[in-house]
């Protein structure tokens, strides 16, 4: 998210902008899905 953010506040032009935001997109779409597994797992005992 730095490498989103730092060129924006300095006024340049962004570099690999996708690449970023689906790298951080990953981050959270990941995460969620294995903590929703595990907790329909130990609510299944």
């Amino acid at each position: 998210s730095i490498d989103v953010i730092r060129p924006t506040m300095l006024g340049q032009p962004i570099t690999n902008a996708c690449l970023h935001i689906g790298v951080l997109c990953i981050y959270i779409v990941v995460p969620f899905f294995m903590s929703t597994a595990l907790l329909r797992r130990r609510l299944m005992r």
